[in-house]
């Protein structure tokens, strides 16, 4: 997954922080921690009600989240001004395997099924 580094703000105040921010192409809203959202003084402009379905849930969960509006600032150095859903945590920390690296000689050795 692609991220960035980036100065985000609060659009009523100074406050700012810089940030790094996952890009997601296939999402459809944006979201900021509460931790941020905290740091930044950002008001709470509304909520909304998300239906989520997991793996192996029979029925959706319905999870009602505050939404706020904050800038970010482009490579062009404007602000952009973006609402964004309020959640506890991003993302939890993954857990991390090595790889073995092949050599060009090993890989061509490797019979693959198809």
């Amino acid at each position: 997954m692609q991220a960035a580094l980036s100065n985000v703000s609060n659009p009523n105040t100074n406050a700012s922080a810089e940030t790094r921010i996952i890009l997601d192409s296939g999402s459809q809203r944006t979201y900021i921690t509460e931790n941020l959202c905290t740091k930044l003084g950002l008001k709470v402009q509304n909520s909304n009600t998300l239906n989520v379905v997991t793996f192996g849930s029979p029925k959706p969960q319905k999870v009602i989240n505050k939404r706020t509006k904050l800038c970010v600032k482009l490579k062009t150095g404007i602000l952009f001004e973006m609402s964004a859903t309020v959640v506890p945590v991003i993302s939890a920390e993954l857990n991390r395997q090595a790889v073995k690296c092949l050599q060009n000689k090993e890989m061509t050795q490797l019979q693959w099924k198809c």
